[in-house]
């Protein structure tokens, strides 16, 4: 019985193909299970950060920009994917921007620590 056994197992081994294609057959499912796991836990819970800060953005809260600058919101219309942030107290400039431009909306404990930090 385990002659049989072994004999069949012999069998299977010989008739599988082998070279490159077999292997890439053998790695597919694996490497598409890996990009689900990657798509499931890091991007989605990303975007969905992402989408609940724009929705959030209100006037005179303090932001900074994907390029580094910080300002305060003046305006946000969210029909346009449109933004308007003051840079600059002194002159009053402004910059309207898309909300994709807004990296972070600072509050209290962000600002204390970029002020602490200089």
């Amino acid at each position: 019985m385990d002659l049989t056994l072994l004999n069949s197992l012999q069998l299977f081994a010989a008739a599988q193909p082998q070279g490159p294609m077999n292997i890439l057959i053998t790695l597919l499912p694996m490497f598409v299970m890996i990009f689900f796991l990657y798509q499931w836990l890091i991007v989605r819970p990303q975007k969905r950060d992402r989408q609940n800060l724009q929705t959030k953005i209100k006037r005179n809260e303090r932001v900074l920009t994907i390029g580094g600058i910080y300002g305060v919101v003046t305006n946000v219309r969210e029909e346009k994917n449109e933004v308007t942030i003051r840079v600059d107290e002194a002159t009053g400039a402004k910059i309207c921007m898309t909300l994709n431009s807004i990296a972070q909306v600072l509050n209290d404990e962000t600002s204390g620590e970029k002020s602490s930090s200089k």
